[in-house]
């Protein structure tokens, strides 16, 4: 009893930490945006709604508390291509169970933009003189950890670093996240990930500051048999909260029907 008073405390804190820097999200928006595209083919194929589930290695973006459900060592891989291969998003982790129940991960996230023309001039036919190109490199870095603290509860967190290199200036910062996920029997289960929970500081060698404020999912699963249809098919609800101004998002997916999941 007095375990779970203590987790049901964490929990109120963090939300309120989210609430309070919600308060003074009024700019700043896209902050270290790159964070919200979202990493592994499974969950976003699913829409996303992967908080709830979260039982492979792509856990440590979508709630890595979700990491403690797994059995054996895992690394993943992922390469995509946006706007007509203007944007490379590139994402590698490696992620280890421990005999205590818990799990340790570390993960890296590239996204880059190359070749940006860079024009200050015009021609005499007012069309712009390209004099250089730059690029847009975002790099992230993350140290996850999870801990089984029950037969049906999990708790994990992230530590991140962010280094962000545009053009000759660059930014650093860090910041953490912190998941729960809760299996109510082998169907039903629910999640809770707060990403950049106290904000994510970036800090330019400008001299000027940013800041990635906090988002907030929760989310379920429910996961059944199909009449004549084989394996098993898992529907996944979620609800995205971003406290920077911008609305909150719905997420529904049906994931891994006839089969795809066994």
């Amino acid at each position: 009893m007095h375990l779970a008073r203590k987790n049901i405390s964490l929990i109120a804190f963090v939300i309120f930490v989210i609430l309070a820097q919600a308060r003074s999200a009024f700019c700043q928006k896209y902050t270290a945006e790159f964070l919200n595209i979202g990493v592994g083919a499974r969950a976003l194929a699913m829409g996303g709604s992967f908080v709830a589930i979260a039982n492979d290695a792509s856990a440590v973006y979508w709630n890595p508390a979700g990491l403690a459900q797994l059995n054996s060592r895992q690394v993943s891989l992922m390469h995509s291509s946006q706007f007509s291969d203007l944007l490379q998003a590139n994402f590698i982790n490696f992620v280890a169970p421990l005999g205590s129940g818990g799990a340790l991960g570390a993960s890296y996230f590239r996204v880059g933009v190359d070749d940006i023309p860079i024009a200050t001039k015009l021609d005499e036919n007012n069309r712009p003189i390209i004099e250089k190109y730059i690029q847009d490199v975002e790099h992230a870095l993350f140290l996850s950890f999870a801990n089984r603290v029950s037969e049906k509860f999990y708790l994990g967190g992230n530590l991140k670093t962010v280094y962000q290199d545009l053009s000759m200036h660059h930014a650093m910062g860090f910041g953490f996240d912190i998941g729960a996920l809760y299996q109510f029997n082998s169907k039903l289960s629910v999640g809770l990930c707060a990403q950049d929970v106290s904000g994510t500081f970036l800090f330019w060698d400008t001299g000027s500051r940013e800041i990635k404020y906090p988002t907030l999912t929760a989310g379920l699963a429910y996961r059944l048999r199909l009449p004549h249809l084989p394996g098993i098919a898992r529907l996944a609800i979620s609800q995205v909260t971003r406290f920077e101004g911008k609305n909150s998002e719905n997420l529904y997916s049906f994931g891994n029907i006839a089969g795809a999941e066994l």
